[in-house]
């Protein structure tokens, strides 16, 4: 299971517990993108046996950095999101001309 985006949290406070760390950045999740993050990345040194917090999945990550916290939503088991029809899946030249336009002048008095 993993996370597409998520949320990166920094959190280096001495004297606080893992689960006091995930769970200010799991409410700063939920205040951000209205719904509470189902997963947890940390880096595999800070993990000890904690594997759950308020109901999030943790894991260890070696590409996380120490006191950081990649929080998200779990794609395992949903479905693949459709692109939005706002936005066509091709976009159409609108020019032939696909050279660059540069000023001889770069910022110059003329």
């Amino acid at each position: 299971m993993t996370i597409e985006w998520g949320l990166l949290w920094f959190d280096d406070t001495p004297g606080r517990t893992l689960e006091e760390k995930i769970s200010q950045a799991a409410t700063r999740y939920q205040i951000k993108y209205g719904q509470p993050p189902t997963m947890c990345f940390v880096h595999p040194s800070m993990l000890g046996d904690v594997v759950n917090v308020g109901g999030i999945q943790v894991n260890g990550l070696r590409t996380v950095l120490p006191h950081h916290f990649w929080l998200g939503v779990g794609t395992e088991g949903k479905a693949k999101k459709e692109p939005s029809s706002e936005f066509p899946e091709t976009v159409e030249r609108t020019s032939t001309d696909a050279s660059p336009v540069f000023s001889d002048t770069c910022g110059q008095a003329e």
